[in-house]
């Protein structure tokens, strides 16, 4: 029986922890099963060869689509029309014009998909919603925000159900989306809610889901055809967790800030950046802390320069900005607790047996705190005080080594369920999708 061929449709976001570590841990994972020929279309293959360079060159194309680099775009304003430019010019137009008039720069991704088995879909921020971390305050206060969130994500995904209808359609292969997380979509438009149902019901032969919440999310527009496993990036686990010490004097606490300005109300952006720079100072003075400020995204460097800028203990603080999964992930297993408002930096400290506490704004988070069983190390980030959050982290440090206990008791189990999802799931596409002859 020759190999299953595998294309994974990924993303090479320079300066995006989260979207590396799931890519380099679905590769190597898919790579472990001796059956499997993997390859991956990517935005930029230079930057993925500099980022991956585990991963064979001739095994990495680049994209079928062309796409506008996107940077720090300051308002919902601005990310409308960049999505409704490349919604209706870049994409529609790229994609025909490769297929059809075969131009030499798509013509190698073109050839390599048409030999594969299975198609894997990675992007997996594109099928949400109007995000939980939206404030009621700044609803009531400027309603139009819930429009600009509407029209926005709107777009987001008839990008995406509109690509995926492409591929489907004239590759005719099997097609996997996930393991992503999906939604809320309560507040989109019915008939956006109906596309969903009907691309994924129609041209998506199985949905990965990486936490229940999303299931849930799913099941409340009628798609059915998912697993629920875990964030790829958990398969990369690692074995040799550090060793805390509850009584070392000189604690390393590291902070994963987010930037979520635009969706919290003045009062509550600068509840969430004083609550830090207060939270940081009186972990120097009291717990003689070393402090490390490590976002995981170009975005979220804003917000951490915003808190540095503020604190009086600076000479005890650490900014390390790096695009390097591998480095960032360094620096986490040297942590003795994390305070982690963004989903991947947990997810990489969870894989190497380190506590960490969340500050929650999107229900993927919590999602994975529940598989975990670590919700109650956790604060919506809405809520946010800096009385609260002290409180919070106070309660981590005291319990860390509960915390590396519950991460060790769950995470084999999660890690398994996983593994086993995702290869059954391949094999069993891969053999439906081949002819007898080539089987």
């Amino acid at each position: 029986m020759r190999r299953i061929k595998i294309h994974i449709f990924g993303l090479m976001e320079k300066g995006n922890i989260g979207t590396l570590a799931a890519q380099k841990a679905l590769i190597k994972f898919l790579k472990r099963i001796i059956e499997v020929d993997v390859s991956i279309s990517v935005s930029n293959k230079s930057v993925f060869i500099y980022y991956c360079p585990e991963i064979k060159e001739n095994e990495i194309y680049g994209p079928l689509e062309l796409r506008i680099s996107s940077n720090v775009i300051p308002s919902h304003f601005k990310w409308i029309i960049f999505t409704f430019l490349e919604l209706l010019i870049l994409n529609f137009s790229a994609i025909f014009w490769s297929l059809y008039k075969r131009v030499s720069s798509r013509r190698n991704v073109i050839n390599r998909m048409n030999e594969c088995d299975v198609f894997i879909d990675l992007n997996l921020e594109k099928f949400r919603g109007i995000p939980i971390s939206i404030s009621p305050e700044l609803i009531k206060h400027n309603p139009w925000i819930i429009v600009i969130h509407k029209i926005y994500w709107s777009l987001r995904i008839l990008l995406t159900l509109w690509y995926l209808f492409l591929i489907k359609g004239i590759f005719k292969k099997k097609l996997i989306v996930g393991p992503a997380s999906f939604g809320p979509f309560k507040g989109l438009p019915s008939l956006i809610r109906l596309m969903i149902n009907f691309i994924f019901a129609k041209f998506v032969d199985l949905i990965l889901i990486r936490e229940p919440l999303s299931a849930k999310f799913l099941n409340e527009i009628n798609v059915r055809n998912y697993i629920v496993v875990s964030d790829i990036a958990l398969v990369d686990l690692k074995r040799d967790a550090k060793a805390l010490n509850p009584s070392n004097p000189r604690l390393m606490v590291g902070f994963a800030p987010a930037f979520i300005r635009h969706t919290l109300t003045k009062m509550e952006y600068e509840n969430y950046i004083e609550a830090h720079v207060k939270l940081i100072d009186y972990l120097v003075d009291e717990y003689c802390c070393n402090i490390i400020l490590m976002p995981s995204s170009t975005d979220d460097l804003v917000v951490t320069n915003e808190i540095v800028s503020r604190i009086h203990n600076r000479d005890k603080v650490k900014i390390i900005v790096n695009d390097d999964v591998d480095f960032y992930e360094s620096i986490i297993r040297e942590l003795d607790l994390l305070v982690t408002s963004r989903m991947h930096p947990s997810i990489i400290a969870a894989r190497n047996f380190i506590p960490f506490c969340s500050i929650i704004y999107d229900h993927k988070q919590i999602g994975f705190l529940r598989q975990i069983s670590l919700l109650n190390y956790s604060i919506l980030i809405n809520e946010i005080t800096c009385w609260s959050l002290k409180t919070l982290v106070d309660q981590a440090l005291q319990n860390r080594l509960k915390i590396k206990e519950i991460i060790e008791k769950n995470l084999a189990k999660i890690r398994q369920s996983l593994e086993i999802g995702i290869e059954k799931s391949i094999k069993t596409l891969a053999f439906d999708s081949r002819s007898p002859e080539t089987t």
